[in-house]
């Protein structure tokens, strides 16, 4: 397959004092945002790059291995003109294209939907990430492959990944528990009683309409953008409030043009993406002896 992802990212620097409410304006999470984007790009190509590599300790040699998970990828990284951290990141360049918006860097992600679309015929997946948004599980397009197959591509159904932080990232520890975190579990009432069940390896995955679309990302093929290309918001920002702008590229459209499903609660863990600069850990309340308190609520 021929892969499309789309990476919209802005960093500036704004005080403490002025009320910012995303990574890309706090200093204090500069190093964190470098490493994070680093990791982002540098893991689409090492999930599904065709280059393995394998060490023959009997022949004492490195041989190419293959790669069961290999697409043919293109990452783009959409920036303003002066607000990001590319000179910044420990990759080659070459890893990734780089294209300048020139308008406002509140419509990054907009912008994205419009690189989709002027290369809806290119490829046959069209990935949209969050520059935090971290892919880790090298069967990710097979698991949404299937999904879509088991149900004969129904074009009003998407799959969503959970979102989920860790208490380690890039050196700092940000609990002194190991808790895996899902940072969108449930925004609304539950949305229908109908599941959907499939079988993976011998278990039983449950699927249904999610509580919680927003997982910082969308994955789509190229008969959905088809589809995702008719709705009001799929590149045009109308209407949205400046300060969600960012949230809403990931989202708004997608909820105008699918059902959206996700696991349910029983199996959380089978199709995630990681949010890898954490904001939810320090709302946490964790008793002396390591308890989580359960239904405390956060600020």
């Amino acid at each position: 397959m021929r892969i499309c992802f789309c990476i919209p990212h802005y960093f500036q620097e704004v005080l403490e004092n002025k009320g910012n409410r995303y990574a890309s304006q706090k200093i204090i999470k500069r190093k964190e945002k470098i490493l994070s984007l680093t990791e982002v790009i540098s893991n689409i190509h090492l999930l599904f790059g065709e280059i393995h590599i394998g060490a023959n300790h009997r022949l004492r040699v490195f041989e190419p291995v293959h790669n069961e998970c290999a697409n043919d990828v293109d990452v783009f990284v959409i920036t303003d003109k002066e607000n990001h951290l590319l000179d910044d990141l420990k990759i080659n360049n070459s890893l990734y294209k780089h294209i300048q918006y020139c308008g406002d860097p509140e419509e990054l992600g907009f912008h994205a939907h419009n690189v989709f679309k002027s290369n809806s015929e290119q490829y046959d997946y069209f990935c949209y990430l969050e520059d935090d948004i971290i892919i880790k599980d090298s069967y990710f397009f097979k698991k949404l492959n299937y999904f879509n197959n088991q149900l004969n591509n129904n074009l009003n159904c998407l799959l969503q990944p959970n979102r989920y932080e860790q208490f380690y990232k890039n050196g700092n520890i940000h609990h002194q528990d190991i808790h895996k975190l899902y940072t969108e579990l449930e925004y609304t009432e539950k949305v229908s009683d109908i599941k959907i069940t499939m079988n993976y390896l011998g278990s039983e995955v449950e699927f249904e309409q999610s509580r919680a679309h927003h997982s910082g990302c969308f994955f789509v093929n190229r008969i959905q953008l088809q589809r995702l290309m008719q709705v009001s918001h799929f590149g045009d920002s109308s209407g949205i409030d400046n300060n969600m702008k960012l949230d809403a590229a990931a989202t708004t459209a997608i909820a105008e043009a699918f059902q959206i499903y996700k696991t349910t609660r029983n199996n959380m863990n089978y199709f995630t993406v990681e949010h890898a600069v954490p904001n939810m850990y320090e709302q946490i309340e964790i008793n002396q002896n390591g308890d989580v308190l359960w239904n405390h609520p956060w600020s």
